[in-house]
């Protein structure tokens, strides 16, 4: 009896150090065969782990004829495998996992979104060429948290950002941009004048000949964070915007050169005018500029054509001299015009702009380099040729 007990807790003992053993073995990259070191590889349900070294080599203990080994690494999906009962397993690991938890900080250093300690927004290449703007400040309008973008209305004309409010009442309260590394200035070279809005001209700022097609993503980084990563030119915060580049193309497993084409057009339109009065025209006041003459002498009236509002005399249809009418040698020369509103109306003016966008790109990348070429050309037209021209009741104004 003793015997039998004695046998059956050698097997016992035998078999359990037998499936305790080491399991060992070498994860790759499933579309290159490439090594992966780092790679975290652990029993499931317990809180044995270990890592692949730099030829992607592991060896954990496990126990072969019941446990699953789990490997995960950033940038490739999870492996979940049976051992059943094999000492040596190799594993081939995908990439293709979503990366939008992985932000890059400074200097090109990408860390996992949950580890900062600070407020950190991205966006990816989408953001900036689906619905594109030639701007890229532009793009990011409502986008981001804490955000206030302020554009111009004309053609290459500077858009402006503000992170959390601003912070100087005299000074930039722009952030810091930094593409791929290199420091930025989105600073406003439009004139004092312009930035009034008093006229002048809008010059445009440096960030607007950022390509749109060219990004890969964009890290905002907000409040004191960013001051501590790039300096005091980044106490507004710091916008981080990463390039495409060659190592894309290869990453995901393709050979040779890689050929990119887009597409996109855009249609601008106004979308909301002032609500214009048709009751009163030119004027400061509801009297002619020749009241008295008129009164007295019953000559047409003249309407004051200098003043710029819409506080004259009521569009009733009076007979009057417009301004047209004092010049010789011209049909309407004396002529007499009822004082009426026009037919025309000021959303007449603006015509519907469409703008192409066409980008190419070829890239391609091996062992020791890669490379991207990249070109793109905008083009806007309009789709009517439209004259408007105001009539000299100035019937069309503000009147508040």
């Amino acid at each position: 009896m003793r015997a039998s007990i004695l046998l059956m807790l050698t097997v016992l003992f035998a078999g359990t150090a037998w499936s305790q053993g080491k399991v060992t073995g070498k994860v790759t990259d499933r579309a290159s065969g490439e090594a992966l070191p780092g790679v975290a590889v652990v029993v499931s349900g317990s809180g044995s782990g270990v890592f692949t070294g730099a030829d992607g080599s592991y060896s954990i203990a496990a126990n072969a004829a019941s446990d699953k080994l789990m490997f995960t690494f950033i940038g490739y999906d999870s492996e979940m495998v049976e051992i059943g009962g094999q000492s040596s397993m190799n594993v081939a690991m995908s990439a293709g996992v979503d990366l939008d938890e992985v932000v890059v900080t400074a200097l090109g250093v990408s860390r996992e979104k949950k580890a900062l300690g600070y407020s950190v927004q991205e966006l990816g290449n989408g953001a900036f060429t689906q619905a594109k703007s030639e701007n890229v400040v532009k793009s990011m309008t409502g986008k981001i948290a804490g955000v206030q973008v302020t554009s111009g209305t004309s053609i290459g004309s500077s858009s402006k950002i503000i992170l959390r409010g601003a912070s100087s009442i005299t000074g930039d309260n722009q952030p810091l941009f930094v593409v791929d590394g290199v420091p930025m200035d989105n600073a406003d070279y439009s004139g004092g004048d312009q930035q009034r809005s008093a006229g002048g001209y809008d010059y445009g700022n440096a960030m607007q000949d950022m390509n749109p097609d060219d990004i890969e993503s964009v890290t905002v980084l907000k409040g004191p964070a960013a001051a501590a990563l790039y300096g005091s030119r980044a106490s507004n915060g710091a916008i981080v915007i990463t390039t495409k580049t060659g190592k894309g193309h290869r990453a995901s497993g393709k050979k040779g050169l890689g050929v990119s084409v887009s597409s996109t057009v855009a249609f601008n339109d106004v979308f909301i005018l002032p609500d214009y009065q048709n009751s009163y025209g030119g004027g400061a006041g509801t009297d002619w500029i020749n009241q008295n003459m008129v009164d007295s002498l019953g000559e047409t009236p003249i309407p004051d054509y200098g003043y710029d509002g819409s506080w004259g005399p009521a569009l009733d249809g009076t007979m009057v001299r417009h301004w047209d009418s004092w010049y010789e040698g011209d049909d309407g020369f004396g002529e007499s015009r009822p004082w009426s509103a026009s037919d025309s109306d000021v959303s007449e003016f603006f015509q519907t702009g469409v703008m192409y966008s066409n980008n190419f790109a070829v890239t391609g990348s091996n062992e020791t380099s890669s490379f991207r070429m990249s070109y793109t050309t905008s083009r806007r037209v309009f789709t009517r040729i439209l004259l408007w021209i105001g009539t000299p009741s100035h019937s069309q104004g503000l009147r508040t």
